[in-house]
């Protein structure tokens, strides 16, 4: 495959590109001074090394249900895990868990473990931009994020600020801090990937839903007065 030369930290995508099919949607260059693109085995992407996930850590600030399946799932492929939460898992809660993962009571200490951080975590005043430009120094160079919890977990012009910088690598997003506006910038960057609420994004979730509505409703008048979940 072909490989450009460097990445544009500013625009968050290639220098340069052969390939000139899609002209458009490439930022070329004529400065002489860049390499033309050359080959590559796919481990170097602009100038960039692509990384496996195993051997890495991955830092889980929330760790509920879904935070500990998340866990799972990257524990399965390699990942060293660590979390955060308000108490640490009880000898039997770790048990069940299923996989090792250590415990992190400082947030600073979650993000200076954690080459990858995933957000999980409901917004409170206490996680309101938990992600800023300072917490951002914390986490290794060319650390990446996953925000599934809510946008403004994330303080947005930090993380540009960081990406541009070249402290971040890159950043996938479920939420933004204005919804339901996306901020222009952030889908023009090569190095974020947006992909709001489509996880849930099937028939048979839909149809879930309805049942656990619909359960909910009768448990709350014909059964034990009590709901189901929070919400649906």
């Amino acid at each position: 495959m072909l490989t450009t030369s460097s990445w544009d930290l500013e625009a968050g995508k290639p220098k340069i590109f052969d390939d000139k099919r899609n002209e458009a949607d490439y930022s070329l260059e004529t400065n002489s001074s860049i390499t033309p693109a050359k080959f590559a085995f796919g481990e170097l992407v602009a100038g960039r090394f692509v990384k496996t996930p195993k051997g890495h850590s991955v830092g889980i600030l929330g760790f509920g249900a879904i935070g500990k399946e998340i866990g799972r799932k990257l524990n399965a492929i390699g990942m060293n895990v660590h979390y955060s939460k308000r108490t640490a898992l009880t000898g039997e809660e770790e048990k069940e868990l299923g996989y090792p993962a250590t415990f992190h009571k400082e947030i600073k200490d979650l993000f200076e473990n954690s080459q990858l951080l995933v957000l999980a975590c409901p917004l409170n005043a206490g996680t309101h931009y938990v992600v800023n430009e300072e917490s951002l120094k914390f986490l290794p160079k060319e650390a990446r994020i996953i925000n599934i919890g809510r946008g403004a977990l994330i303080d947005t012009q930090a993380m540009l600020a960081a990406l541009k910088s070249g402290h971040l690598h890159g950043v996938g997003l479920d939420v933004f801090e204005k919804e339901p506006i996306v901020e222009e910038e952030l889908c023009k960057r090569w190095d974020v990937i947006i992909e709001p609420h489509i996880g849930s994004s099937t028939l048979e979730n839909v149809e879930l839903s309805e049942k656990n509505c619909a359960d909910n409703i009768y448990n709350m008048i014909l059964g034990d007065g009590k709901s189901l979940t929070r919400v649906n």
